[in-house]
């Protein structure tokens, strides 16, 4: 993790580590799926979704 926010830094991409206390399993976070969505929905990563017209 430290790896990948060293090289996004350098690319001048803004991080901010979020402090995790505990591990969820995949049924946890099932259940605050939405209720996660809905709280990130606003960040803009500055990402943009890409599709390929090849087949």
């Amino acid at each position: 993790m430290a790896e990948a926010l060293e090289s996004l830094t350098r690319d001048g991409v803004r991080t901010r580590p979020v402090p995790v206390g505990l591990r969820l399993a995949h049924t946890t976070v099932e259940r605050i799926r939405d209720v996660l969505a809905t709280a990130l929905s606003g960040i803009d990563t500055g990402l943009r979704a890409y599709r390929s017209t090849r087949r």
